[in-house]
């Protein structure tokens, strides 16, 4: 369609067809237009240029995008993703509570389903410190509160909801437009030519029909004009003559008229003879004659052709055009939700017995019990093998015999009485039935510096590990130590690297060495031979002391 800007950019489209889909963002006006004039002013203008005007998608509902490399990208091939995050404010409200405020929300997202959404979470308590949720939106514009609880973590939980609702949505381009009857995926400055191409068309064809009507009134202004100046003559032909047609072919035989400029004459009013209509005739037609001298200049020169086509689009920049919405952040800020906003920090006990009964026991359960350690709850024959004192936001790292750990968060262990038994551990993680625990080893913080895992093998094998090594968000078992088939892990121990390692085997012997003597290696390495073993022996224990 004509439009008198390039509606594709600034309205934006989203579509879909057989074989082909659209997904093109709203613009600025301004913006764009600008861009246009730039591209006619400098057809060798780069992309770096135009997007000195063009900042950026500009959305209608306002929002932050993040992500220039993703605008640059999309502006480069017509393919790019952006992140799209609602405009929010942390206010200070009285007794050290605060609230969230939302004052505007991407675009497409439906305000009261993103409403419902954060009032799901605060009534399923999947964070912990949202107290209410309300939408105060009216007149002034869109303002969703939500207020937290006294001591909440309102960044952690600010971060929460921009993960987990669409307050903050992914946006990925895909322009791809009609350009000579053939779909195209297209970047800004392909868009923007053809843009051009299309207006100095339509502006071509415009001016083309605007001149054949200016010349036809022209001709026709001519011959009133003509008439006028010789009236007397003009009207003693039309009286000796026998009707309107007669009249008709009498004027272009004697004068030299044109039929539509006789037509013409036997149709003017007699008021049009007055002094003053024959003025405004010819007026008239030095106005027309302008007009047509300034149509053909367009048509025969493609300098004048552009220039009509930025004047009509300046025009209406300065008559429509707006400031920018939409604020433009360069990098997409990576989202970290604390586990401390999901979870409530507690103080609990975890007991694993020997069978593999596990359970998290808070410590009121435990006072109320008697607060006696050995009136836990096991199961008959069974008997307690590890007792923790951890906290709900710590994690526990369990190792196998054979090689395998897993990491089990504290507040994933499902909570029991004290006296009740627990359930077995293979319903918490998926440990194979021809494996066995070795060690369980409470870690809060993998970023410890100068901590390091020490693993020691029955069959004499030492290995040390940076326990950073150990972070992960698998939930499934992974290799924690290379592991021999005839070998088995023996145990594990966190150091700091500084001790000595004291092995004794089965057969009696025994070697002591510094520690700091195997250098760290890789997760999955298998370490190095730490004492030389006869046949049939094996290590029985292994020590790490710090000896004065």
């Amino acid at each position: 369609m004509p439009s008198r800007f390039p509606n594709l950019l600034v309205n934006g489209v989203s579509g879909i067809s057989s074989g082909f889909a659209t997904e093109i963002p709203t613009h600025n006006l301004r913006e764009v237009i600008n861009a246009c004039i730039a591209l006619i002013d400098r057809p060798d203008s780069t992309l770096e240029d135009l997007m000195g005007v063009v900042l950026g998608p500009d959305f209608p509902t306002g929002g932050i995008i993040m992500g220039s490399d993703g605008i640059r990208e999309a502006y480069r091939t017509g393919r790019g993703r952006i992140y799209l995050r609602g405009r929010t404010a942390i206010e200070d409200l009285r007794g050290g509570r605060q609230q969230i405020v939302i004052t505007e929300i991407p675009y497409q997202v439906v305000k009261s389903r993103l409403v419902t959404a954060m009032e799901n979470i605060r009534l399923e308590k999947k964070i912990e410190g949202i107290d209410e949720v309300r939408d105060e939106s009216g007149r002034e514009g869109s303002r969703i509160v939500v207020e937290l609880k006294k001591g909440a973590d309102a960044q952690g939980i600010l971060a929460y909801l921009f993960k987990k609702t669409d307050l903050q949505v992914a946006y990925n381009f895909n322009m791809v437009a009609i350009v000579n009857k053939t779909p195209k995926q297209l970047g800004l400055i392909e868009m923007l030519q053809a843009y051009i191409e299309h207006q100095k068309e339509v502006v071509t064809f415009r001016s083309r029909y605007e001149l054949e009507k200016a010349e036809d009134r022209a001709h026709v202004l001519e011959g009133l004009v003509k008439a006028l100046n010789i009236l007397d003559e003009v009207i003693a032909a039309i009286k000796a003559s026998k009707n309107r047609q007669d009249a008709q072919n009498n004027l272009v035989a004697q004068f030299g008229f044109t039929e539509r400029q006789a037509d013409a004459i036997l149709t003017l009013q007699l008021y049009r003879l007055t002094n003053l209509e024959i003025h405004s005739l010819e007026k008239e037609l030095k106005d027309v004659q302008k007009t047509i001298a300034h149509l053909q200049g367009v048509l025969g020169s493609e300098k004048k052709l552009l220039g009509v086509i930025k004047s009509e689009i300046t025009e209406i920049r300065d008559k429509y055009g707006i400031d920018r919405r939409s604020a433009i952040q360069d990098e997409v800020e990576e989202l970290k939700v604390g586990l401390e906003v999901m979870v409530t920090a507690e103080d609990v006990f975890v007991t694993l017995s020997h069978e593999g009964y596990i359970k998290r026991t808070g410590k009121l359960s435990f006072i109320r019990s008697g607060g006696e350690i050995d009136k836990t709850g096991v199961k008959e024959g069974d008997y307690l093998r590890y007792l923790l004192d951890v906290n709900t936001l710590e994690n526990l790292l369990i190792f196998t015999q054979k090689g395998q750990y897993y990491l089990l968060p504290v507040h994933q262990i499902p909570e029991y009485k004290w006296k009740d038994n627990g359930t077995a551990i293979v319903n918490v993680i998926p440990i194979p039935k021809d494996d066995r625990i070795v060690h369980v080893l409470p870690v809060k913080d993998f970023d410890q510096p100068g901590k390091s895992l020490v693993f020691i093998t029955r069959k004499g094998q030492v290995k040390r590990t940076e326990l950073k090594e150990y972070m992960t968000n698998r939930s499934i078992g992974i290799v924690a130590c290379k592991v021999g088939e005839q070998d088995a892990l023996a145990d594990v121990k966190l150091s700091t690297g500084e001790k000595d390692l004291l092995l004794v085997t089965k057969q009696g012997m025994a070697i002591r060495f510094k520690e700091e003597e195997v250098n760290p290696m890789g997760r999955a390495a298998g370490g190095v031979r730490g004492i030389q073993l006869k046949e049939d022996d094996e290590v029985l224990c292994r020590r790490m002391a710090r000896f004065g």
